[in-house]
């Protein structure tokens, strides 16, 4: 909580860091398209530096071997808007035109790659193909709101788009950047959104056939970066919440038995003149005592488990390296414990410092008042309908969890190997691509390891997209902006096969649709599906210009297994080339031999061009649910903290009873009563307690589930077969705790008993 969503992110004035984004007329959410870019910063007066940005694989060369790093391309003002100071050297400014040439990289990479020389500033590499001047270094601790190891100036007035474009800065149809934005002074959040929403309007009116419906908005980069896991941080607070509240119960009905076992002690005291307040301090001593031995004994524990816990944690988990443990967070835990400590020794302090003294010095404390009773019970109802809230979202996210791994995706991903092989434009036109991908897929096929492989953009489940608005031939729509959108896939021929994506009618490519060929496309089965027109073979589909459909394909999920199958074109790369393709491979080898062959073909060809990691799809799927897996997996590790707590007691309350009833019930057993009638008296005792703990659990559950329910896949947050089985688990494990206490009630002998009273 603290080091994602508590602090600051490390730039000056972070309440005036905006991220800018826009929204379609569907209301999703959208990059930007140049022309839109600038007439929002050219007229919005409210954002005192606008800049974009486009997140980039980038190949770095010139100085050893080549290397593949995360980089961004940005437009002048992208420091400015953060007010970052270099480690060394300088970063490039408003001030510094265009086409500069100029980099910045990271701390990271400087140590990496150039072993912290000193006289980096001034060394000239090839970025992407392109020459690049390296004017400074910028400290590790800025990776907000991209990861990035390298930034590079942009050699327009926007990022440069990754396809070529004529007439570039006047298009209002391809959107493929970012918005970052300072507020002006003395402007606020809603001034800003104010604005944009009117500029948003004013280009609607102005380009209804791009613009229709569309709008722009600004929000607070902080809670950008964190939006997409408050919730679940709530959820794990809510749990750690849970389980401390069911530790201090355990405490403080141990308390209570303590005081109630020293009632003849301090019966003595009082008859010496003790007051209730000396009483009530000395017990709540003890308990602070406790609480503060443990607090500490916590801290050292999480010196090494935040560590722990970082390393378990997915790589999407925003701020991951702000996570740690310092006198802040320290603070805060012994603060918390003594707070604790407190808490859970002020009811048995305010119970034991009004002693009776006659009756507890001849009593000696062996039994105790109704009062004290109910509060024990009461502390044992509430952990368990705590530990029930905390069993119930573990068991929804589970439920949830399973369900998004048995997701088809729609191809086959045994045995099946993706690579990345981006291509830098700088080096590679669209022909040379083109002919680069073909040589690359046919020495591929001519070796046994990767025999049966295919090139594709994108690769699936890794991120990486591209989109269109299209129109079938007989439909049409009052402007561009109304069209429906699909997904953009560029392949070969062998990709249906190798990815086992099933052909539902007409045919697949073949090695004669060529460049020079009539254009063709393949869709899959959602696209028919939302446009109604089954017999779609044949006809033709506008997507930039007029392309025959040739077949209709199964459906399959490329962005996530929780997102469903979208409508998609498919289209030969002979004939629609990018830049960014990778390569799949079918194949029995390990990830390394397949990594191994492609970067040795590529090396052939091209000495400077660094070959991505090699991944097996279903690494690519565990990567990808790593978020949800990770958050279920924490759910589950204090639920079933809390269910041991729980437990623990249930466990104590009735042997604690049973020791306190041992004379009871050897009355009991002298007067006729059977061993299984008072073992059942125990276990009607406990079950009464931990039932009446599961039915307010329950109540609770339904409520926890209401803010579970955007972390769901395909799950209802009252699911009734979650409820049932996990409130028959609770019960279950209750009645066990209960079980050894009535046993040893089962067993006492009368005349023992009578004896010792």
């Amino acid at each position: 909580m603290d080091g994602i969503l508590l602090r600051p992110l490390p730039y000056d004035d972070t309440s005036t860091l905006m991220r800018i984004g826009r929204r379609t007329a569907h209301g999703d959410d959208a990059a930007f398209s140049p022309a839109d870019f600038i007439d929002l910063k050219h007229d919005a007066s409210t954002l005192a530096l606008v800049t974009g940005f486009r997140e980039d694989i980038t190949d770095v060369t010139g100085s050893g071997d080549p290397v593949r790093v995360p980089g961004v391309q940005t437009t002048a003002p992208f420091f400015d808007v953060f007010g970052v100071q270099p480690l060394i050297g300088r970063v490039y400014t408003a001030t510094d035109a265009p086409g500069s040439g100029l980099a910045v990289i990271s701390e990271g990479l400087w140590d990496r790659q150039f072993g912290r020389r000193a006289d980096i500033v001034g060394t000239h590499l090839r970025v992407n193909g392109r020459p690049v001047e390296i004017v400074g270094v910028v400290p590790g601790h800025f990776r907000h709101p991209l990861k990035a190891d390298l930034w590079a100036l942009s050699p327009e007035e926007v990022p440069q788009s990754p396809l070529p474009m004529e007439g570039a800065l006047a298009n209002r149809e391809v959107q493929y950047f970012g918005a970052l934005a300072r507020l002006a002074p003395g402007k606020t959040l809603a001034d800003a959104n104010a604005e944009l929403v009117a500029i948003g309007d004013r280009l609607s009116r102005e380009y209804p056939d791009t613009n229709a419906g569309e709008s722009f908005y600004a929000e607070r980069l902080d809670d950008f970066l964190v939006r997409d896991v408050r919730t679940s941080l709530l959820v794990l607070l809510g749990a750690v919440g849970c389980v401390l509240l069911i530790a201090c119960a355990n405490i403080a009905g141990l308390m209570l038995a303590r005081g109630l076992v020293r009632r003849r002690e301090l019966a003595v005291r009082a008859s010496l003149g003790a007051t209730g307040w000396r009483l009530a301090r000395q017990l709540v001593t003890e308990s602070l005592l406790l609480a503060l031995v443990g607090g500490a004994a916590g801290l050292l524990l999480a010196a090494w488990g935040v560590d722990l816990l970082v390393s378990l944690a997915p790589d999407s988990v925003p701020r991951l390296d702000d996570v740690r443990l310092d006198w802040r967070v320290a603070s805060a835990a012994l603060g918390l414990s003594t707070l604790v400590g407190v808490l859970a020794g002020l009811a048995p302090a305010l119970q034991s410092s009004h002693p009776q003294v006659n009756d507890d010095l001849k009593d000696g404390g062996r039994t105790g008042t109704s009062a004290r009773t109910r509060l024990r019970s009461a502390l044992v109802v509430g952990e368990v309908a705590a530990a029930l809230v905390l069993l119930v979202s573990a068991g929804l996210m589970i439920a949830s969890f399973s369900r998004l791994q048995a997701v088809d995706p729609g191809f086959s991903t045994s045995s099946l190997v993706a690579v990345e092989l981006p291509l830098p434009l700088a080096r590679y036109g669209e022909p040379d691509q083109r002919r680069f991908y073909q040589q690359v897929l046919e020495r591929l096929q001519a070796m046994p390891p990767t025999s049966r492989s295919a090139v594709v953009f994108p690769l699936p489940l890794r991120g990486s997209s591209a989109g269109l608005t299209y129109e079938i031939e007989g439909q049409t729509y009052a402007t561009r902006s109304a069209e429906p959108h699909a997904e953009l896939n560029a392949v070969s021929p062998e990709l249906f096969q190798t990815a086992g994506i099933r052909l539902v009618r007409g045919r697949t490519f073949t090695d004669a649709d060529g460049p020079d060929a009539p254009p063709v496309a393949i869709v899959n089965e959602r696209l028919v599906k939302d446009t109604g027109i089954d017999d779609i073979v044949g006809k033709r589909i506008n997507v930039g210009d007029w392309i025959t459909v040739v077949g209709v394909v199964s459906d399959a999920r490329r962005q996530s297994l929780a997102s469903p199958p979208q409508p998609a074109v498919y289209l030969p790369y002979t004939q629609f080339v990018l830049p960014f393709m990778g390569v799949m491979v079918r194949t029995d080898a390990a990830p390394e031999t397949v990594a191994t062959t492609v970067r040795s073909v590529v090396r052939e060809m091209d000495a400077d061009l660094p070959v991505g990691e090699a991944l097996t799809i279903e690494r690519i799927i565990e990567q990808s649910t790593g978020q949800p897996r990770f958050q279920t997996s924490l759910l589950i590790a204090f639920a079933a903290l809390a269910l041991l707590l729980a437990a623990v007691g249930v466990y104590g309350l009735m042997s604690f009873a049973v020791s306190q009833r041992t004379a009871e019930m050897g009355v009991r057993l002298a007067l006729g009563a059977s061993p299984w009638q008072v073992g059942a008296m125990v276990m009607r005792q406990g079950v009464w307690l931990a039932g009446l703990g599961a039915v307010i659990g329950v109540a609770l559950a339904l409520v926890a589930g209401r803010a579970l329910a955007s972390l769901l896949f395909e799950t209802s947050a009252a699911d009734p077969t979650v409820f049932v089985s996990i409130t028959a688990l609770l019960l279950t494990i209750a009645a066990l705790a209960c079980y050894v206490p009535a046993r040893r009630a089962m067993r006492v002998d009368p005349v023992r008993a009578l004896r010792a009273e």
